[in-house]
């Protein structure tokens, strides 16, 4: 079951998790990117979006299944702004040991661009600092673009 959840106030101004929707889907162990490349694809139609989007994948020690996976952000055919911030929030509140980051190219072209590459790297030095591990920051297009087995994770 993959549950995909939002962040809202509640009376007292709080963030707290609101469920939004879930996919009967059998997903296997989280540790290849094409598993989760493929997840996103399925359940988000992630590959065929108009426009940028930035899912987060939420994950225990198991990497299954995921415990959540939000939409952090949805921008233009060519960006999306996305807060480090929120990133570290939502893997807190979900008791997250790990996390994926997973962004679309509407372009269809899976290359990083250097806007991706940097801030990689400042969601990567966040997560050091947090204690909560990023395992993977893919881009999906026509193929995928994995940060971590092209060596852009160390």
């Amino acid at each position: 079951m993959i549950i995909e959840y939002n962040l809202e106030m509640d009376e007292n101004l709080l963030p707290q998790l609101i469920k939004e929707r879930s996919f009967n889907y059998e997903c296997g162990m989280l540790d290849h990117a094409d598993a989760v490349a493929d997840m996103l694809n399925d359940c988000f139609h992630l590959r065929s979006q108009c426009e940028e989007r930035v899912y987060m994948v939420c994950c225990n020690t198991r990497l299954v299944p995921p415990i959540a996976v939000f939409e952090v952000a949805h921008g233009t055919v060519g960006f999306c702004c996305v807060s480090t911030r929120e990133i570290m929030q939502r893997a807190l509140m979900t008791g997250a040991t790990g996390f994926f980051l997973i962004h679309n190219h509407p372009s269809q072209a899976v290359e990083p661009s250097e806007q991706d590459k940097q801030f990689a790297k400042s969601v990567l030095n966040s997560s050091v600092l947090m204690n909560v591990k990023l395992l993977d920051f893919l881009i999906v297009g026509e193929s995928y673009y994995s940060f971590l087995e092209n060596g852009l994770l160390e």
